[in-house]
């Protein structure tokens, strides 16, 4: 059950022109205001009840479909493991900056989970509940600030929670499904920085 996940603005365009061309096709499509109140444990359940060929996402609906507890805890228990191992690595090199941004990373990822335990997540809304298998994402780029420690101050990236987002839903998608999770679309896969062509690999 492939997701297909579009910049807010293209979802019609998107659904139409996949229509047009596999006018058999059952698709699935939502916005981000399909995804609000009573309308998101409806859309959950129409996602993991039918057979769909597709199901279309914009980008503020797939952040709105948040990964339940359990999955949440254990990605952040595989960044945490990794971080720390970078961070023994760091120290082993002497490179006492890169420590420095990886205990803060440590730190911030520490507490994003204890506040986390106090948020009440809606349980019509848990990504794993659509049956979502694979995604193919357009416009890759949008997704480019994910978290990178690195001493070189270009390289290092801080992260954006949508970035976060992405790469929880695919470590989750991963443990369950395998490796083959995910294809991605950009034109600009590298704008600013190195480390956006290594972002887009580790995706």
């Amino acid at each position: 059950k492939p997701a297909a996940v579009v910049p807010n603005h293209m979802l019609e365009q998107f659904s139409r022109e996949w229509l047009s061309l596999y006018p058999r096709a059952r698709v699935l499509a939502a916005s981000t205001d399909d995804l609000r109140g009573d309308a998101r444990r409806e859309f959950v359940a129409r996602a993991a009840t039918s057979d769909w060929d597709a199901v279309i996402l914009t980008q503020g609906a797939f952040e709105r479909l948040a990964l339940g507890e359990e999955a949440r805890r254990a990605y952040s228990d595989h960044a945490l493991e990794k971080m720390r191992a970078e961070l023994v690595a760091a120290a082993g090199r002497g490179d006492r900056r890169s420590a420095k941004q990886i205990e803060s990373s440590i730190t911030a990822e520490e507490g994003r989970m204890e506040r986390a335990k106090f948020v009440a997540v809606d349980p019509g809304l848990r990504f794993e509940d659509t049956g979502i298998d694979y995604l193919a994402v357009d416009e890759l780029h949008m997704y480019k600030n994910l978290h990178t420690a690195s001493s070189i101050s270009e390289a290092n990236i801080r992260g954006s929670k949508r970035a976060l987002d992405l790469e929880a839903k695919l470590f989750y998608l991963r443990a369950k499904h395998g490796p083959r999770v995910i294809t991605g679309a950009t034109a600009t896969p590298l704008a600013n920085s190195i480390t956006e062509a290594h972002v887009m690999l580790r995706y």
